[in-house]
């Protein structure tokens, strides 16, 4: 140890806080992969949409001539959202963490 024990102390706490957050950087870049995994979709999310957008909606997935599953462009969509906003990310990963336990 150092002549300065408080020094190393602050040192040792850094180079751990660094560690811890390498450690949750990789945690949740996999988390992100996963979202975007073929495994098992068994969650739905909902949100509201106008009658217009309903019926363009059914169109989409009716249509033969449209190359598109809206469902698959909102995955899509979150899991760039997902990179784009890391920090969300993260939350995100950690609350499926404790719900997971």
């Amino acid at each position: 140890m150092g002549d300065n024990a408080f020094g190393d102390a602050l040192d040792d706490a850094a180079e751990e806080q660094t560690t811890d957050a390498a450690d949750s950087s990789d945690a949740t870049e996999k988390f992100i992969e996963a979202m975007a995994g073929d495994g098992t979709k068994s969650e739905t999310i909902g949100f509201a949409v106008g009658p217009e957008m309903k019926y363009f909606y059914d169109e989409l997935r009716a249509s033969g001539d449209v190359d598109i599953n809206p469902g698959n462009e909102f995955r899509d969509q979150l899991e760039r959202l997902a990179n784009r906003h890391p920090e969300v990310a993260d939350k995100a990963r950690r609350k499926f963490e404790i719900d997971s336990e």
